[in-house]
């Protein structure tokens, strides 16, 4: 006679994809890609960069990592204290600010020698400008992460003092402010390569917040051997007859 051995199947790992809705919905369509764990992906879009934060606290506890479609909703999220579970983001420089400066040059009302640039940091521009030989004497950065408003502000007052020709921003919503106003826009998007390489890293990262998790304590325990007590002889008793 056998006894049968159950085992538990482990369900994939959650991923909570958040970002602005058209962000989203491209990560969650290329989500559908191999990673190195299965995974499955739960969208948290919002309209504003500043909601980041309440959306990783709507996820809760019901994902295991993070993804951020940009650095700009993670650190809005970072800065609030409610990242309890690992997160990364995906990087909008290099390659990303390579396409935003194509699509600049291709319109014949820009001049990519003459924008204003968001979040960015100024080493990440100089070499992307470098590779594509041009300068930034004329190129204005605002590095530090701000509010939708604050940046919009930016490069609104930059391009009606004809600083510049067109604004170049990560922000989604900052993006929707000053198309509103009438300022020339150019939005600084992830690239494919990026996405599906910030998919594995979120995989890694969750699959080893999981095993962190679940790993068990094993405590050995070293006991002296006692010291023997002689055995008592058992008499034997004999009977005669």
């Amino acid at each position: 006679m056998t006894a049968a051995r159950t085992g538990s199947v482990t369900p994939d790992l959650t991923i909570g994809v958040v970002g602005p809705h058209d962000l989203v919905e491209r990560v969650m369509l290329m989500g559908h890609g191999p990673t190195p764990v299965p995974s499955r992906l739960v969208a948290a879009a919002y309209r504003d960069e500043q909601e980041a934060a309440d959306k990783v606290v709507r996820l809760g506890s019901g994902v295991d990592v993070c993804l951020f479609a940009s650095p700009v909703p993670y650190d809005f999220a970072r800065k609030a204290g409610v990242l309890t579970m690992p997160a990364t983001y995906v990087p909008l420089n290099g390659a990303a600010l390579q396409g935003a400066l194509l699509r600049a040059s291709l319109d014949e009302r820009f001049d990519p020698a003459r924008v204003s640039i968001d979040v960015l940091g100024r080493a990440e521009v100089e070499e992307a400008y470098s590779e594509i030989s041009l300068g930034t004497e004329q190129v204005h950065l605002r590095e530090e992460a701000a509010g939708p408003g604050t940046l919009a502000a930016f490069h609104e007052r930059l391009w009606r003092r004809g600083a510049t020709t067109v604004a170049m921003t990560c922000v989604h919503a900052t993006a929707e402010r000053m198309e509103m106003a009438g300022v020339p826009t150019i939005r600084v998007r992830p690239t494919g390569a990026a996405i599906r390489s910030s998919l594995q890293t979120a995989a890694l990262l969750g699959a080893h917040h999981r095993l962190e998790e679940s790993q068990l304590v094993v405590v050995l325990v070293d006991v002296p051997t006692l010291r023997e007590t002689p055995r008592r002889v058992t008499p034997r008793y004999w009977a005669t007859s």
